[in-house]
């Protein structure tokens, strides 16, 4: 195999005068004009054959760390196509994907909502089930009009049930219910030492009738006065939330009767040649126990309490 020379001069041909560049040529060969043909050896900047040369041989070699960086950064840009592309797929069925329906009824009421597994059939009108609601001006919400009905049965109420407020009506210490005549001089002090409020009756033994019925507040104390000669029992009931009307408590009631009766008489006595005076019973009672008391009571029904 021949041995190549390489000149990268520009040489000029002394015959014609044209320019010629001198590359890669066989040793065993002479460079010559490419007009006139005459021999360019032995000129000024050429380069005899038979002297040695370099070799270029590293302008043929591939750059193969040049390569492989290359790939490199080919193999990551494909990675990240593809990822960026899995991402924009996923996002994309993520904000497409329908969503997923709410049961058959769904009822809301100022906040309170009911989720039921009625099924869809037993709704026989949408679009009257649909105008039971209507937008509220000024209100991110809707809010019903008119109950939904379900089939035959309408929608329960949402409404919380208030329960009625508790009442504790009061009268005033003192207050006579019902009298018959009193015009005797007998004198009754009743001590009520209870938390509560009482009425009391004066029930006349002879015939069982009530010449007096009257209330006493909590801690407070009550006299009944002009009571006429006789033989009475005395009951009485505590309560709570008294009722004008029906004139009993209408919560946390219960009755009782003094098991001694309270007797009342009157009688005069004369005093020096024209004068007398007059003697009458006075009674004071507690309704509630104290340390020196001396009489007891029994309990009785409401009913017995007011048939009097």
């Amino acid at each position: 195999m021949a041995d190549f020379n390489v000149v990268n001069d520009i040489v000029m041909c002394p015959s014609c005068g044209s320019r010629n560049r001198i590359g890669t040529y066989a040793t065993n060969l002479s460079p010559v004009c490419g007009k006139c043909g005459a021999s360019l050896e032995n000129l000024p900047g050429f380069t005899s054959s038979n002297d040695p040369k370099p070799r270029l041989n590293n302008q043929y070699k591939r750059d193969e760390s040049a390569d492989f960086n290359r790939l490199n950064v080919i193999v990551a840009s494909i990675a990240l196509g593809v990822g960026g592309v899995a991402i924009l797929i996923v996002f994309t069925w993520i904000l497409m994907r329908p969503e997923k329906p709410l049961p058959s009824s769904y009822v809301s009421d100022q906040g309170l909502k009911q989720i039921s597994s009625v099924p869809q059939t037993t709704v026989p009108n949408t679009s009257s089930a649909q105008q039971a609601f209507a937008p509220v001006a000024n209100s991110g919400s809707a809010q019903p009009q008119s109950p939904v009905s379900f089939g035959s049965q309408p929608a329960p109420s949402l409404a919380p049930q208030l329960a009625a407020p508790i009442q504790n009506r009061k009268f005033e210490n003192g207050t006579l219910f019902r009298t018959s005549t009193l015009n005797g001089n007998g004198e009754l002090t009743v001590i009520n030492g209870l938390r509560t409020d009482a009425t009391a009756k004066l029930i006349d033994r002879r015939d069982n009738t009530c010449i007096a019925h009257f209330g006493i507040s909590a801690t407070d104390t009550f006299k009944l006065t002009n009571l006429p000669d006789g033989d009475y029992k005395l009951l009485f009931a505590v309560g709570e939330d008294w009722d004008f009307d029906s004139k009993r408590f209408t919560c946390k009631r219960r009755a009782s009767e003094f098991d001694k009766p309270l007797d009342f008489n009157t009688s005069t006595r004369s005093v020096g040649a024209a004068g007398y005076e007059v003697e009458y019973k006075v009674h004071e009672i507690t309704l509630n126990p104290v340390p020196d008391g001396n009489v007891t009571t029994h309990d009785i029904s409401e009913s017995e309490f007011d048939k009097y």
